[in-house]
């Protein structure tokens, strides 16, 4: 299994995204409180029993979701080992409640079992989320917290989108090799994904000398997606003067100027010849 996940940041990060998760994934406090002063015996605030009544935390048996509360019980005070024990239990009486999975690799996340959270996640199907929240992460310039992020959702979910996101993180890192590494995988989980090709071309050229491959992968961006980006085109318009061949270059150059009429990039390329 992978070694990448840095216990201290991972830990961190996922305590961010765990408090990010969404209401139906998340057990309001109040609902925890609730639940252990009727545990203990004690009445509880009406108010307080109406959150528990009203917004369980997961549909489904009463079994269930009784082990699932007593889990989230557990991990607030800090008893690891009786939350892996009840939501383990959870899952035996509901192999597919997600809810309960994804908390479950927290827990083995948080026990330094990175093999074990990866297996709960997958069987959460959380790398979407894990996926959008790095994606987050990155836009706001977080690299930092993208990263590990997006490393997770790419072994939880292994797709397309997933590893081009991974790549482009990989880019703002200046990690070259690791990032063409991500879009060779996610051209292997979607062999047309024109995205993937850009963004590979782009690093064949900048980053590993291989303007042959590059023009080969541009020009199948702009044949199946022409209006995808302008940057194809103009890519295999500075490749052309490379080979000093002008007229290539203008044609791709006019190319770009009739898919992005809007854009001035064309334009001014153009102007160079």
């Amino acid at each position: 299994m992978s070694t990448w996940i840095a216990a201290g940041l991972l830990g961190v990060v996922l305590v961010v995204c765990h408090d990010a998760l969404s209401d139906a994934w998340r057990l309001n406090l109040t609902a925890i409180q609730a639940l252990r002063l009727v545990r203990l015996g004690t009445e509880a605030p009406p108010g307080d029993v109406g959150v528990l009544v009203s917004h369980p935390p997961v549909a489904g048996p009463t079994v269930e979701r009784g082990l699932y509360l007593q889990a989230r019980i557990h991990q607030a005070t800090g008893h690891d080992d009786a939350a892996h024990d009840e939501l383990t239990a959870a899952l035996q009486h509901d192999p597919t409640d997600a809810v309960a999975a994804f908390e479950l690799g927290m827990v083995e996340q948080q026990n330094g079992q990175t093999a074990a959270a990866l297996q709960a996640w997958r069987l959460a199907r959380a790398g979407p989320y894990f996926g959008r929240l790095g994606s987050d992460q990155l836009q706001a310039g977080a690299l930092d917290a993208a990263l590990p992020l997006l490393r997770i959702a790419a072994e939880v979910d292994p797709s397309s989108r997933t590893f081009v996101d991974l790549g482009a993180a990989q880019d703002e890192a200046m990690d070259w090799s690791a990032a063409l590494q991500s879009y060779r995988a996610a051209l292997v989980a979607d062999p047309a994904s024109t995205q993937a090709m850009e963004r590979l071309a782009i690093d064949l050229m900048d980053h590993a000398a291989q303007p042959e491959a590059a023009a080969t992968l541009l020009e199948q961006v702009v044949a199946r997606a022409p209006h995808q980006s302008v940057w194809s085109y103009l890519r295999l318009g500075t490749l052309a003067r490379e080979r000093n061949d002008m007229e290539a270059a203008r044609a791709w150059y006019l190319a770009a100027a009739a898919a992005f009429p809007e854009r001035a990039e064309p334009r001014l390329a153009l102007a160079t010849l």
